[in-house]
């Protein structure tokens, strides 16, 4: 909504600016992880956010600093590592916009400041993995010419066919294109500050993609990172078609355009989520309906029991379902058989059991169980 009030002043039409908005919140994984357990979609809107207080007001308008802005891309980068570049992209548009050295400095102190902030967070992050020897809060790249040509083509063939027929609709991928070449061909007639956008937010998604490609075959929220790009390439362009359309009935037939393609988004963004949430359940979202019923183990649980959860291939989703500290076998990623000394030196108090995982010879007293799981306390000193 913020980057729709912003875009009436800057397209010159309230009606355009609010078709673009709903246009972009056509992207049927935008639809899913709006309301979901991952961070991505958070970070996508303090990003937008960001990008809406910082766009100037109009096309002549100087390029003043926005500390809110840089707080919204600091934020973003805080939550998701990647989307930092935005916060790169803001702080080089704000050096390159004020000419004196002294001036220059002193605009930085802000947008630097948020940057170290973000690069400590996520040394201390890489650091907790590297002490607890997990990939937990997975940091790590997986660049596109580190795996084999093989798996770069299948990654490649899903990228293709999910990308351009279910993240967003055909028909955008076509407009984006058409977009793109009026926004290139007329490059030096864009606004300074769009045209800074559009350049470097393209090139830190690019880098994205080269640095996390192979990971895009399982990832698809990974899209969330690459959309506001998509965004600017759709504003340039669409400033340059208001620019050449002089007559009113050429405007009509944007803003006609633009809106089709809003309600052809939202349609496919309706048809996405109603596939995802009809679909069978995975190996991760099957261990979700067996703790259905299990509410009542934490009634059970001192509070500072550890738990061993043995059937959950989650990130510890069944330790979270129930609110206690823990371990999860096989867990995600997946480990090695529990130890029963090992559990038992670290603090191990009671067993979760999902499905039929086999029940080990632990010396166990069942205190909940439901079809699917069983609570036990180990009694073995």
């Amino acid at each position: 909504m913020a980057l729709a009030v912003k875009l009436r002043s800057f397209l010159e039409s309230t009606t355009l600016g609010l078709g673009l908005s709903i246009w972009l919140l056509g992207s049927g994984v935008l639809s899913y992880y709006a309301a979901n357990y991952l961070p991505d979609s958070i970070a996508y809107g303090l990003v937008l956010l960001g990008w809406a207080i910082a766009i100037p007001r109009s096309m002549e308008s100087s390029t003043a600093p926005k500390p809110l802005a840089t707080i919204c891309f600091a934020l973003a980068g805080l939550i998701k590592a990647t989307t930092s570049f935005h916060l790169i992209t803001y702080s080089v548009i704000l050096f390159l916009a004020h000419g004196r050295l002294g001036r220059r400095w002193r605009t930085m102190v802000g947008p630097l400041t948020s940057m170290l902030m973000v690069a400590a967070w996520h040394v201390h992050a890489n650091l907790y993995n590297t002490a607890h020897e997990t990939h937990y809060f997975l940091t790590t790249a997986m660049p596109a010419w580190s795996v084999p040509y093989a798996e770069l083509l299948t990654t490649s063939d899903l990228v293709i066919r999910y990308w351009w027929s279910k993240y967003l609709h055909p028909s955008t991928w076509h407009a984006l294109l058409l977009l793109a070449a009026i926004a290139l061909i007329k490059l030096l007639k864009l606004t300074p500050f769009i045209k800074w956008a559009m350049g470097l937010s393209s090139l830190g998604s690019i880098g994205f993609v080269a640095l996390f490609y192979p990971k895009l075959a399982d990832h698809d929220y990974y899209f969330l990172t690459v959309l506001p790009a998509i965004a600017f390439i759709m504003i340039a362009g669409l400033q340059e078609l208001i620019r050449i359309a002089r007559t009113r009935l050429a405007r009509m037939v944007i803003l006609g355009f633009v809106w089709v393609l809003a309600f052809a988004s939202l349609h496919l963004a309706k048809v996405e989520l109603h596939r995802r949430f009809t679909a069978a359940p995975d190996s991760y979202s099957k261990v979700g309906e067996a703790l259905a019923g299990m509410e009542k183990a934490s009634s059970v649980l001192p509070l500072d029991a550890k738990v061993v959860v043995l059937g959950d291939n989650t990130p510890h989703g069944a330790l979270s379902f129930i609110g206690r500290k823990g371990w999860s076998f096989p867990g995600y990623p997946i480990q090695s058989a529990p130890e029963l000394k090992a559990l038992l030196d670290a603090g191990a108090t009671h067993v979760l059991t999902v499905d039929d995982w086999p029940l080990p010879d632990w010396g166990l007293e069942q205190l909940v169980a439901t079809e699917r799981c069983a609570l036990w306390r180990i009694t073995r000193p």
